[in-house]
């Protein structure tokens, strides 16, 4: 069990509702990253999601991992890209081939 798991719905309802990372840093972040429609991303410590949708609906094929199960189940409840655990890599290795950027949004996962 992940720490975030004990807080997944509390973190979530935060990030949903605004949070100083994700309402100034991602558009910033995404203005650098320009036109990602194509690229395969993976979105390391995705959490609930959020930030991965956004980058699927700008056009990029996205790959989300996390240590938090609850997250997890946060995010595939939402919808949009291919969120696994942390444990489906080493099992399935081919999900990060061949990956053109690798993403992990500001974020302090232990």
């Amino acid at each position: 069990m992940s720490d975030y798991d004990q807080i997944a719905e509390w973190y979530d309802q935060s990030v949903r509702t605004g949070s100083l990372s994700h309402d100034f840093v991602e558009p910033i972040l995404f203005d650098l990253m320009s036109n990602v429609r194509g690229i395969r991303i993976c979105d390391l410590a995705c959490g609930q999601g959020t930030t991965a949708r956004k980058l699927a609906q700008r056009g990029a094929i996205v790959v989300g991992v996390d240590l938090s199960a609850k997250l997890l189940k946060i995010a595939q409840d939402n919808e949009a890209p291919t969120f696994h655990s942390r444990g489906a890599i080493p099992q399935n290795p081919a999900l990060l081939q061949p990956i053109s950027i690798p993403f992990a949004f500001p974020c302090s996962h232990k």
